[in-house]
């Protein structure tokens, strides 16, 4: 969800919603907020349970009518959470972000890591008899 204006706004689903947002959000700030569930199961019991959120802020540029309306039309910013995307076509109108880029993208990879780590699950032991391609 992305927070902004005093509000949450999740996905526009149409374009003019997505236009309006973006006439709104142009040349300021907000802040995108991802939240995850983790559960421990062993044996069909769930025997840890933990939920956090995070939060980058994002910096956004000002496209121009036609920027905004090529945007629009290409369709991407209908279906996602605040109506850009980090690495897509909305990057362009995005001037930084500080926090997580992953936040900004769907799974925050430094939450999730800190929630397995309370959790006592490694995220790294899986890598050890991993099939990974190995820079030479």
């Amino acid at each position: 969800m992305l927070f902004f204006n005093d509000a949450l706004h999740g996905k526009p689903w149409s374009a003019e919603a997505a236009r309006q947002q973006w006439i709104s959000m142009a040349g300021s700030t907000g802040h995108l907020i991802t939240g995850h569930a983790l559960l421990g199961i062993s044996n069909g019991v769930i025997t840890h349970t933990n939920s956090e959120t995070a939060s980058t802020t994002v910096h956004f540029g000002t496209p121009t009518d036609e920027e905004l309306k090529d945007y629009v039309d290409s369709g991407e910013p209908i279906h996602v959470a605040g109506a850009f995307t980090r690495d897509g076509l909305g990057s362009c109108f995005v001037d930084g972000i500080e926090g997580a880029p992953s936040n900004v993208v769907g799974i925050s990879v430094p939450l999730l890591r800190r929630m397995m780590k309370a959790t006592g699950i490694s995220l790294t032991k899986p890598w050890r008899n991993a099939d990974i391609v190995r820079p030479q």
